[in-house]
């Protein structure tokens, strides 16, 4: 991602002189009360018909959330608002419409005021202790996904729906969903829903034609509306004055939950980190013991609990080159063995690219675990 290309601070500088407000005008957002510094409002995607407030809005820090669509910077924003190609275009975007000048002396002074700042406070941030909600999965919209087989096999076999105790969506907000349940401390906290039906590869398509085709706004926001299904979802967090109505299930926040914690930590010798659910169900049924870390990024809680039960990690994330020769996943992978690096032996396991751990057979994933080790890639 070309995010890369701008210092955080000018992304401030740039962001401190949008009049919020005359931002949420422009785009006629429907928004309600305001508690310090966060707006509540409905969202402002395109694509998701807000039936109730379910986004807010940081203007201190610019950040914004929905959830059921996630969260974004005020940048990220706009490029989807927007339909723009890439964040640099959004940048420029952004700086016409408040007439930001890179060449003016005072923007400039303020510049490096910021960028100063930025590194007294770099490490000063703190995570806020997690709020975890359990997750009831006993309704009768969910039954075990074994008696739904035939349309869950090609992710998933009997003995991962037995172990995991996996079920399938048959009616509500998740239907026609694999749901994996997410298991902390014997309590379910949160689930991934995976789309069995088809529809979101048929999106994915969509989706990447309508960047070709570089649609409106208006006319994005109409596909969307009709068609628009997401591979895997998990459940949006209840944020305390949330005051929705929707048919959903509401669940922790998946960035201080790690699946397959319980089963990995009775192995206190190594642990391996992948990204995703499917992958460490293959990985755990071969033998191995895995943690998925739910994205690409290790929260400080997260990291606290793998130092605290692991002697050895071995990070196995994505090697696929983008369009624009970004590696995503290594450059994750990177930032994690830094993070941890110094406390316990960490290795990057390397896939082969275009390859997710669950797509190596396990005698190619045992080798590529051996040659890491002997790479000791820290």
């Amino acid at each position: 991602m070309d995010e890369h290309k701008f210092r955080r601070s000018e992304l401030k500088r740039i962001y401190k002189k949008v009049d919020i407000n005359k931002f949420f005008s422009h785009y006629k957002a429907r928004l309600g009360p305001q508690t310090g510094d966060e707006i509540r409002m409905h969202c402002i995607l395109p694509g998701h018909k807000d039936t109730s407030p379910s986004a807010n809005f940081n203007i201190k820090k610019g950040l914004y959330n929905c959830f059921v669509c996630g969260g974004r910077t005020f940048f990220n924003l706009v490029q989807e608002i927007e339909n723009l190609g890439s964040f640099s275009e959004t940048v420029q975007f952004v700086k016409k419409m408040v007439g930001y000048n890179e060449n003016d002396e005072e923007d400039y002074i303020d510049l490096l005021l910021e960028d100063l700042k930025d590194v007294q406070n770099e490490d000063d941030e703190e995570e806020e202790e997690p709020i975890l909600i359990d997750v009831d999965l006993s309704s009768q919209e969910f039954e075990s996904a074994v008696d739904h087989f035939s349309k869950v096999k090609s992710r998933v076999s009997v003995d991962m729906i037995n172990h995991w105790d996996l079920k399938y969506a048959v009616g509500g907000y998740y239907k026609d969903r694999l749901v994996i349940p997410i298991v902390c401390n014997n309590r379910i906290l949160s689930f991934a829903a995976r789309d069995m039906s088809g529809r979101s590869e048929i999106w994915l398509k969509m989706l990447k034609q309508a960047k070709i085709d570089k649609l409106t706004v208006t006319e994005l926001a109409e596909l969307c509306e009709k068609y628009e299904c997401k591979k895997i979802i998990y459940p949006p967090i209840l944020d305390k004055f949330d005051e929705t109505k929707m048919n959903i299930i509401y669940g922790s926040s998946i960035k201080y939950l790690l699946f397959n914690i319980d089963e990995a930590i009775k192995n206190k010798d190594y642990v391996i980190l992948v990204e995703g659910v499917f992958d460490a169900m293959k990985l755990h049924m071969w033998g191995f013991n895995v943690i998925a870390i739910l994205g690409t990024k290790l929260s400080g809680y997260n990291r606290s609990l793998l130092l605290s039960n692991f002697d050895r990690i071995y990070v196995a994330l994505d090697n696929d080159i983008k369009e624009n020769n970004t590696n995503p996943g290594q450059e994750a992978a990177a930032k994690i063995i830094k993070s941890i690096g110094d406390e316990v032996d960490t290795f990057n396991v390397l896939l082969p690219p275009g390859k997710d751990p669950d797509e190596c057979t396990k005698d190619e994933f045992s080798q590529l675990l051996e040659l890491s080790t002997k790479n000791n890639c820290v």
